[in-house]
């Protein structure tokens, strides 16, 4: 097998694992509830190692009516983690405990209005560096509470739980090595014949 074949049945064995041990939550494949859709996307698929990895997020209001959601989408409070290494299974991100939301968390998103955040680089939310090799990556994102002093006439609170899509990421070797042969040293001089 060459190396691309081995790179795409590892990059495939990432996909189907992240399929079946992959948590159960409300919302479909792609993060979608019917009311809420959820979306995490990388700037690349590809990154060179200790090159910083850069997530965003993603809220969209699929209904026909407003919609008022929790905006912070804490990367350690709000969001739960899920990120699995080939060959070495889940790996542990940090976390904090939940601090209590305010009215400043939430905001009204109108019908097919989205709000988007860029998360911290995935480096500071593992404990440990990523080394080489394909990931797979999805958050959980809550919302129980429902908020205190906003005006709710007329208006939908999402809570409840909602999946994010499934996102892969490869990280390679910053240098490539290959063998290529150093040419002669000409500082010895050649035999001489007599």
């Amino acid at each position: 097998m060459s190396s691309f074949q081995v790179r795409w049945v590892r990059f495939f064995l990432v996909g189907l694992s992240l399929l079946f041990a992959g948590q159960t939550a409300t919302g479909d494949e792609s993060g979608r509830d019917g009311n809420l859709e959820i979306y995490i996307h990388a700037d690349k698929p590809i990154y060179k190692f200790g090159e910083p990895i850069r997530l965003t997020i993603r809220l969209k209001n699929n209904t026909t009516r407003p919609l008022v959601v929790n905006q912070r989408l804490d990367p350690f409070s709000d969001l739960q983690w899920e990120l699995f290494a080939e060959p070495d299974g889940f790996l542990q991100t940090k976390t904090n405990p939940p601090s209590p939301l305010t009215v400043d968390d939430f905001i009204e998103l109108k019908p097919e209005e989205e709000i988007r955040k860029k998360l911290p680089p995935l480096s500071e939310l593992t404990p440990h560096p990523l080394k080489r090799g394909l990931y797979g990556l999805r958050l959980t994102y809550a919302n129980k509470e429902k908020p205190e002093g906003v005006e709710k006439k007329g208006k939908d609170i999402w809570t409840g739980e909602i999946v994010t899509n499934r996102l892969s990421i490869q990280i390679r070797s910053s240098e490539k090595t290959s063998f290529q042969p150093s040419p002669p040293d000409r500082s010895i001089a050649p035999e001489e014949s007599f």
